[in-house]
């Protein structure tokens, strides 16, 4: 499930101030290989992160506005294998799960994996919205992608 946000609208005001992202740059980009960075701050701070950023970043905007919602269920091995990876910081790990758009109307199986420190790849596969049971399709998508792996993923996590 998201996370919540205590105070949606300074950050969502800042956002609206933001240039918004091109759909050329969304096509681009499609941020399906990435490097994340995270950081933990105060919400009270954003707006003057995001003022300071200026016109280095560009929002991307869903139909309901700057923030986006969405849903995910995640998928392990019985004994937790992708969760084990992750905390013992593996080299070459990964993250199953059905992730639900709702502002766009969209469900994606994705599969993120993480092969050194800074970079992440995601591939995914669209399929109706609000499926969350994996079809044939998204079983030989998840065993391209994971691997003997793959049949051994069960519902894990909201």
């Amino acid at each position: 499930m998201s996370v919540a946000l205590l105070s949606v609208d300074p950050i969502a005001n800042a956002l609206r101030a933001a240039p918004k992202a091109s759909p050329e740059l969304l096509q681009a980009r499609a941020l399906l290989r990435r490097t994340d960075t995270k950081f933990v701050t105060d919400v009270a701070r954003i707006p003057a992160v995001l003022e300071r950023v200026g016109g280095a970043y560009a929002a991307l905007w869903v139909p309901g506005g700057p923030i986006a919602t969405y849903r995910s269920l995640y998928f392990d091995s019985p004994d937790l294998r992708c969760f084990h990876d992750h905390r013992r910081s593996r080299r070459l790990r990964h993250k199953a799960r059905v992730r639900h758009y709702p502002d766009r109307g969209q469900t994606f199986f994705e599969v993120k994996s993480k092969r050194n420190d800074l970079v992440t790849t995601k591939h995914r596969i669209e399929v109706p919205y609000g499926v969350e049971r994996p079809t044939e399709a998204v079983l030989e998508f998840l065993r391209e992608q994971l691997g003997n792996l793959a049949c051994d993923l069960v519902p894990t996590a909201y």
